[in-house]
């Protein structure tokens, strides 16, 4: 069986078109919605839907129908994680679960794999890659993106599924690192490629290209990564990068970037929150 397991957030209807081709392409397509108000009513299609009144973050939302017993979920089960934003075309799964078989009859000891993507904010197409290449057009890689990201249900079981103590950004990071932990290889297949939105734009400061997100973003940011940096399997560099985060990034962002006074009161949150042993949705407290 293959499934689809899909996060939404008061979904445009661009989105709601999304999850139909979706849904086109698996056995069965399960919907996690992270809207205050339930988006059940847009959807005119056969779906499995779950709706708790909050934003639960990607993790938790992602686990809900994974931990259920009720949906009598097999070890050999595909599941293909997307977000609401990402674009596929026909036969565009049939491809994924093709390269994944093709690096298990190779021999490989898959744990996830995922496409490169086509980034509509900055018109490139962006590899994660480490350059090792496993089996033709297939390649090693520390980490994945969420969107396209397709496991086995065994495996996720493995490593304890997704990380509820990380709400958005770097989950994809954490569960890609406990993968490799538990032994597995996380691959990237340059065959396939996936539309997708990283951010809302790019902006140029001298020779660097940095992509500008929504200001709420940098408190998920720097909390999680400071989280991050502890654990034993968090890869050395990437803890010097979540330092420079920052150290270095934040204040660009504070400087150079719009909405200056809220992306600094997110930054000062992140830290504070991370101190006292915050996790969940963002709530202003200040």
């Amino acid at each position: 069986m293959v499934y689809a397991i899909v996060t939404i957030y008061n979904p445009s209807m661009d989105s709601i078109k999304n999850l139909e081709e979706i849904k086109e392409q698996v056995d069965r397509l399960i919907v996690c919605d992270n809207s205050n108000e339930p988006c059940k009513s847009k959807i005119c299609f056969e779906i499995e839907y779950y709706h708790k009144n909050k934003n639960l973050g990607l993790s938790q939302a992602f686990n809900i129908p994974l931990k259920r017993n009720d949906l009598r979920w097999n070890l050999d089960d595909y599941i293909v994680f997307f977000d609401q934003d990402s674009k596929i075309d026909a036969g565009y799964i049939k491809r994924l679960v093709s390269e994944y078989e093709k690096c298990s009859r190779d021999g490989i000891n898959i744990g996830c794999l995922g496409p490169v993507f086509y980034n509509s904010s900055n018109d490139r197409i962006e590899k994660t890659h480490d350059g090792y290449e496993v089996t033709p057009g297939i390649f090693e890689a520390k980490r994945i993106i969420t969107s396209s990201m397709i496991c086995k249900y065994d495996v996720l079981q493995k490593v304890g599924f997704w990380n509820e103590d990380i709400f958005l950004d770097l989950a994809d990071w954490d569960l890609c690192w406990r993968i490799r932990k538990a032994g597995y290889k996380c691959l990237m297949t340059e065959n396939i490629i996936l539309y997708h939105s990283v951010g809302i734009s790019e902006k140029k400061i001298g020779l660097l290209r940095l992509r500008v997100g929504n200001p709420i973003r940098e408190y998920y940011q720097i909390r999680d990564s400071l989280y991050l940096a502890q654990k034993k399997y968090t890869p050395f560099r990437y803890k010097i990068r979540f330092m420079l985060m920052i150290l270095v990034r934040s204040p660009i962002h504070v400087f150079f970037y719009d909405e200056r006074r809220q992306r600094f009161h997110f930054i000062m949150r992140g830290i504070y929150d991370f101190i006292v042993g915050k996790h969940g949705e963002y709530k202003d407290t200040w």
